[in-house]
C-alpha cells in the first residue's frame, strides 16, 4: 500500500447556498470562499490508497443501451479490447478494477440515460470517450447529467471526449449545475481536466445549480477544440444564472479553440452573465471561435450582463473570433451592460483580430463593457470604418479601456486598367489599419468566415462570389464592352466600400493602315491612323516581302492616346528597287493588340549600274569588249557601242548575255572583227531597262598592225626597150615602201 496525503475537496454539496455576481457594482462570492468556508468544520486526512498500475484498457461498446451489466468479453488490449454491452458497464467495470487508464470506443446510435454518468467518482482516472465518427448521442433524457465527473471531487481525473453529441442533459435538482457535463475539483491537486474534440452539445439545461446548461467546471482545466454548442439554456428562477452554455469556476485554465457557440442563453429572475460563457478561472484563452445570437437576460432588478461571455476575474485572451447577434436585455427595472463581452473583477481582457457586429445592451457596452480591471482590444474589426461608437464600449470606474487601432474594410482590383468584355479580380479584406498600413493577412488565420455582399457594379456584372475567410474576400468583375469609369461596391456587417482604384474600361485601339508615299528606288513612307481609345497605345509597322512581313519598325508618333484618329508614319530606306512590300499598321495598348488590314507597295524601278572594262583579244582586225551590269532588279538587255572616233559610237553590238537580272553584277563581253589594223577603237558597256538607257565610261584600245599585202599585175606599154610595171599594195594603215624587182631571170 502507498500512502498519499491528499487535500481533499469537499463535495460540492458543501456550496449549496451559492453567491454570484447579482449586481453590476456588487461582489460575487467565488466557490473556492464557500469551500473555504465550509473547511472550519472539517480537517485533513490521510487517505490511504493502493497503488495504481497505469496501464491502458480498452474497451468497445456494443449496443446503445444503458445497462449496469459488467460482463466483458476480451483481454482488454488495443488489440483485443474488452466488448461491453454499455457505457455505464464499462464506467462500472472501471471502477470495480481500479484501471487507471482507459480508452471507450463507442457504436453509433443514441444513447438514453436512466441516471447520471458516473465517470471516476473518486476521481484519480484517465478516461477517454471517443463517438464513432460523430455518429453517436448521449442523452440526457431531460431529467440527468450525461456525465458528472469526480463527483468526490477527489481531483488527478482526466477525462477526453471526441466524437461525441451530448444532448438533453439537466441539472436535475442538484446545486452545481452542468446540465450536460459536470466536473472539475476547486481545492485539491492534480486538479481534474476535461478535454472536448469534435462534440456538440445541444438542448441541454440547467434549472437548479449556478448554470452551465451544458457544462459546469469547477476548477482545473477546460479544453474545447472544434466544438458546436448550441441551443442550450440556463433559466433559474429566484437566484443567478451564469454562463448559458458553460459555467467554469475556480483555479485553472480554460482555452477554447475553433468552437462554435449560438443560440445560448441565461435568464433569470435575479443577476444573469455570460449568455454562453461564464468563465471566473485563473486564465482563459479563445481562439477562432464564433458567438452568435446567444443571450443573458435579467427578467428583475438586477443587471444582466455579457450576451455571449462573462469575465470574472481572469487573464483572458480572445483572438480572431467573431461575436454576432448577442444580446443583454432586462424585461424589469434593471440593467443590461455587455451586449457581447462583459469583464468584472480584476480581470485583464486582451482582444484582437476579432469581430464585432450587430451586439446590443440594454444600457451600454452594446460590444463591452468593463466594470473592473483592463480592457485592451486594439485591430479589431468593429463592423465598420469609423471604428467602435460611444455606446459600444462602456467602462465602470477605475477601468482601463483600450481600443485605438482597428482594422478597415477594403475593395481593391487586381487591374485597375482593364479592356472592353476584360475581367479583373476584386480583393475585399479587412487587413487596412486605422492607423495607416495593413496588417499581415496571417493574423486573421481561422477567423470564423463571415458573409459578403458584392453589388452595384458600374460598366460590368460580378460572378464567382465568395465569403470572407481569413478576413478575405473576391468577385470576378467583367466589364460589359463599355469604355469608361468601371466600379463596384462590398458590404461587410455594417460597412459598405467602393472598390479604389476604380476600374478603367479602355475600348481596344483602331489601326487603319494607308496607302505608301515618297516611293523611291529604296525608300518609301509606311503611313496610317490609330484611335487609342483613350489608352496609351504603342504603334508599330509590320513590312516584308509576304504577308508574313519580317521586320518591325515603331511608328515615329508612338505611343499615341486620346478618342480620336491620330495619324501615324515610318520613313523606310534601305529597300530593293523594283520590288513589291507588303506593310500594315499595328497598335498595342492596355486593352489589347489589334493589326490594321494588309496594303502593299512597290518600289520604282532603277537604271542598271554599268561598268566598262579592258578590251581582251586584241588583234590587227578583232577584239573582245567587257563589262559589267547590275541589273538593279529590273530586266535590262546589255550591248557594247564603238567607233574609231571619241564619243561617236556608230556601231553596237549585243552584249552576251544579252540580258541581266537580279541585283548583283553580272559581266557582259562581246567580239568585234573587220577593224582596221593599228587602228585606235573607242567603246561603251551599255544596259537598258525601265528605269533608264547607262553606258559605262568609255574606254579605247588599238587594233595591231599588219604587214601589207602586194599584188603584182601584168606589165604595159610594153616596148622594144621599155615597158610599165603594174600592182597594187595594201597598205593596212602603216606607211609602206613600194618597190618592184625585175630581172632577165626569175
Amino acid at each position: 500500500m502507498k500512502i498519499e496525503m491528499t487535500f481533499r475537496r469537499l463535495p460540492r454539496a458543501c456550496s449549496s447556498s451559492k453567491g454570484g455576481m447579482r449586481m453590476h457594482n456588487g461582489k460575487r462570492t467565488p466557490v473556492l470562499e464557500r469551500v473555504l468556508h465550509c473547511l472550519r468544520s472539517y480537517c485533513l486526512l490521510f487517505i490511504a490508497a493502493p497503488s495504481m498500475v497505469f496501464a491502458q484498457t480498452y474497451y468497445t461498446v456494443s449496443g446503445t443501451g444503458d445497462g449496469t451489466s459488467t460482463t466483458k468479453t476480451g483481454s482488454g488490449t488495443s488489440g483485443s479490447p474488452y466488448s461491453i454491452a454499455s457505457v455505464r458497464g464499462a464506467l462500472l467495470d472501471i471502477e470495480n478494477n481500479s484501471f487507471s487508464s482507459s480508452i471507450i470506443n463507442l457504436p453509433s446510435g443514441t444513447i438514453t440515460l436512466g441516471s447520471d454518468l458516473a465517470v471516476a467518482p473518486n476521481g484519480g482516472r484517465t478516461i477517454q470517450f471517443i463517438g464513432n465518427g460523430g455518429g453517436t448521442t448521449i442523452s440526457g433524457n431531460n431529467l440527468y447529467h450525461v456525465f458528472n465527473i469526480d463527483y468526490s471531487a477527489t481531483g488527478g481525473t482526466y477525462v477526453t471526449v471526441t466524437n461525441l453529441t451530448l444532448t438533453h442533459g439537466h441539472d436535475a435538482n442538484d446545486a452545481y449545475g452542468g446540465g450536460a457535463i459536470l466536473g472539475g475539483t476547486a481545492l485539491t491537486t492534480p486538479l481534474d481536466s476535461i478535454a472536448l474534440t469534435n462534440c456538440t452539445f445541444t438542448n441541454n439545461t440547467s434549472t437548479y445549480g449556478f448554470g452551465g446548461a451544458a457544462i459546469g467546471w469547477y476548477g482545473g482545466a477546460l479544453r474545447m477544440t472544434n466544438c458546436t454548442i448550441s441551443n442550450n439554456t440556463t433559466t433559474i428562477s429566484g437566484n443567478g444564472a451564469d454562463g448559458g452554455a458553460v459555467f467554469f469556476e475556480g483555479v485553472g485554465a480554460v482555452s477554447i479553440t475553433g468552437c462554435t457557440f449560438s443560440n445560448n442563453s441565461a435568464s433569470s429572475s435575479t443577476s444573469t452573465n455570460g449568455g454562453a460563457l461564464y468563465i471566473s478561472s485563473t486564465t482563459c484563452s479563445i481562439t477562432n471561435t464564433a458567438f452568435s445570437s446567444n443571450s443573458a437576460t435579467s427578467t428583475g432588478s438586477q443587471d444582466a450582463n455579457g450576451g455571449a461571455y462573462a469575465c470574472v476575474p481572469t487573464t483572458a485572451t480572445i483572438t480572431r473570433c467573431s461575436f454576432l447577434n448577442n444580446s443583454v436585455t432586462n424585461t424589469s427595472t434593471g440593467s443590461g451592460y455587455g451586449g457581447a463581452i462583459y469583464s468584472a473583477g480584476s480581470s485583464t481582457a486582451t482582444v484582437s483580430y476579432s469581430r464585432f457586429s450587430g451586439n446590443t445592451a440594454k444600457t451600454s457596452g452594446n460590444i463591452a463593457h468593463v466594470l473592473g480591471g483592463s480592457f485592451t482590444a486594439n485591430n479589431n474589426w468593429w463592423g465598420i470604418n469609423s471604428g467602435p461608437g460611444g455606446s459600444d464600449l462602456s467602462s465602470g470606474s477605475g477601468a482601463t479601456v483600450t481600443a485605438s487601432t482597428y482594422l478597415k474594410l477594403r475593395l481593391v482590383p487586381a487591374r485597375s486598367t482593364i479592356s472592353a468584355g476584360d475581367t479583373t479580380l476584386l480583393t475585399a479584406d479587412i487587413l487596412l489599419l486605422s492607423s495607416g498600413g495593413t496588417t499581415a493577412s496571417s493574423n486573421l488565420s481561422g477567423l470564423p468566415t463571415f458573409t459578403s455582399s458584392f453589388g452595384s457594379a458600374v460598366l460590368g456584372s460580378l460572378s464567382s462570389t465568395s465569403n470572407f475567410v481569413n478576413g478575405i474576400a473576391t468577385a470576378k468583375y467583367t466589364s460589359s464592352g463599355t469604355a469608361g469609369t468601371g466600379s463596384a461596391q462590398v458590404t461587410a456587417d455594417n460597412q459598405t466600400t467602393t472598390v479604389s482604384p476604380t476600374i478603367a474600361i479602355v475600348a481596344a485601339p483602331v489601326p487603319t493602315t494607308n496607302a505608301a508615299t515618297s516611293i523611291t528606288t529604296t525608300t518609301a513612307t509606311l503611313n496610317g491612323t490609330v484611335n487609342a481609345n483613350n489608352a496609351s497605345t504603342t504603334v508599330t509597322f509590320e513590312y516584308g516581302l509576304t504577308t508574313s512581313y519580317g521586320s518591325t519598325v515603331t511608328a515615329a508618333q508612338s505611343p499615341v492616346t486620346g478618342t480620336s484618329n491620330t495619324s501615324v508614319s515610318y520613313a523606310l530606306s534601305g529597300l530593293t528597287p523594283n520590288t513589291a512590300y507588303h506593310f500594315r499598321v499595328d497598335a498595342a495598348s492596355s486593352a489589347g493588340s489589334v493589326n490594321g488590314l494588309d496594303q502593299s507597295l512597290t518600289t520604282s524601278a532603277a537604271a542598271p549600274t554599268v561598268t566598262t572594262s579592258a578590251a581582251t583579244s586584241i588583234g590587227s582586225s578583232s577584239a573582245t569588249l567587257n563589262g559589267t551590269v547590275n541589273a538593279n532588279n529590273s530586266a535590262t538587255t546589255t550591248r557594247f557601242v564603238y567607233d574609231t572616233v571619241s564619243g561617236s559610237y556608230t556601231d553596237s553590238i549585243s552584249a552576251t548575255p544579252s540580258s541581266a537580272t537580279g541585283t548583283s553584277n553580272t559581266g557582259i563581253s562581246a567580239t568585234i572583227s573587220s577593224l582596221v589594223p593599228n587602228k585606235t577603237y573607242y567603246f561603251r558597256a551599255v544596259g537598258t531597262n525601265s528605269g533608264g538607257y547607262i553606258r559605262g565610261s568609255e574606254l579605247s584600245f588599238a587594233t595591231t598592225a599588219s604587214a601589207p599585202s602586194a599584188t603584182t599585175n601584168a606589165a604595159s606599154s610594153i616596148t622594144t626597150t621599155g615597158a610599165t610595171l603594174n600592182g597594187t599594195v595594201n597598205a593596212n594603215n602603216q606607211s609602206t615602201k613600194v618597190t618592184f624587182n625585175y630581172g632577165v631571170t626569175a
